[in-house]
């Protein structure tokens, strides 16, 4: 999940259990900040430091959803570059695996036709390293008969593509224990990204205090967006989250529009998928956002659609063969 709940980092310091609930109701108002100052730029625009201190807010926030991310990385790894070359050395195994399998299906003998018949499906489910290996494993066998293959539609083309794919993707795997020296880094980071961005709303604060006497409720209201217990401006609703078919268009949201409404919208798988705010729930509009793998994207209905007959948020996966995963959270704007 992405947002404030669904932000997992685990237990930041091993000895302080309490350290992963307070770095989500901070950032919940680092977010409620950020949402106030955009909000009212145009009301804060008489004081020419406050523009700057928003931009970097916002550089601080990203950074810190960035080294979350890779403070709870698992063994499989995430990035889009990988996912990528994992999707086409999927593809070449399953490709290899059919060709093998129907040879082996008029050879005598069960060894070979034991070890190169799975589906689809549990090709996908492989971990990074027995994917690998079982490129390895097919691209032997493959040489092995590579005459007979012919009749399949596999040539040794084929072949030296699937391993030059096996190496690209062998390069992508992580080492554990690398991967946990870069989540100590990440841990150490975000520590120092707190810090920092506590500095910098200290700043604004004294920027913010000009306005306490001439506009007493726009002062307040930026006070209230600096609570910790999540009474300010927002109220976040339940998480959406599933799964789109291949090539799948999908309505996951139907409500009446509201320009301040925020979707916090994160690919939590391997496929890339696009997600628009329409008037329509039979197509994807005009303003299509892209999303890849295991990233995340924060946006307001009116960056979306300026439409306020925008009213379905809708997904849609180009990929025909594979399954893209969505989490979807959704804020409110309080009536007042």
């Amino acid at each position: 999940m992405c947002g404030i709940e669904s932000l997992d980092l685990h237990s930041h310091k091993q000895n302080n259990s309490s350290m992963n609930t307070n770095l989500k109701d901070k950032l919940g108002m680092y977010l409620k900040v950020q949402d106030n100052l955009m909000d009212h730029a145009s009301d804060y625009a008489s004081h020419p430091r406050i523009a700057g201190a928003s931009k970097e807010l916002d550089v601080k926030i990203a950074a810190i959803f960035e080294a979350a991310s890779r403070f709870d990385l698992d063994n499989t790894g995430v990035t889009e570059d990988k996912a990528l070359k994992r999707v086409r050395l999927e593809e070449l195994v399953y490709k290899v695996g059919k060709a093998l399998k129907s040879l082996a299906d008029e050879t005598p003998g069960k060894t070979l036709k034991n070890r190169v018949t799975f589906s689809l499906g549990e090709i996908q489910q492989m971990r990074d390293a027995d994917l690998h290996l079982k490129a390895l494993q097919l691209k032997q066998f493959a040489q092995t008969h590579i005459t007979a293959l012919a009749e399949f539609r596999i040539l040794p083309a084929d072949i030296d593509l699937l391993d030059g794919v096996r190496d690209e993707f062998l390069v992508q795997i992580p080492n554990p224990k690398d991967e946990n020296e870069a989540r100590v880094v990440a841990g150490i980071e975000l520590d120092t990204l707190f810090a920092e961005t506590d500095i910098l709303l200290s700043k604004i604060d004294d920027y913010l205090d000009t306005y306490r006497f001439e506009q007493p409720l726009l002062w307040e209201e930026y006070q209230l967006s600096r609570s910790i217990d999540q009474t300010g401006s927002r109220k976040q609703k339940a998480g959406i989250e599933g799964s789109l078919a291949p090539g799948q268009l999908k309505e996951v949201f139907n409500m009446d529009y509201q320009s301040g409404r925020k979707f916090i919208i994160r690919n939590s798988g391997n496929i890339p998928f696009s997600f628009s705010l329409n008037q329509l729930n039979t197509g994807m509009g005009t303003y299509v956002v892209e999303l890849g793998p295991d990233n995340f994207k924060s946006i307001l209905s009116s960056e979306l659609n300026p439409s306020s007959e925008a009213r379905y948020l809708m997904l849609q996966n180009n990929d025909p063969i594979n399954t893209a995963k969505y989490d979807i959270n959704i804020e409110e704007l309080n009536q007042q």
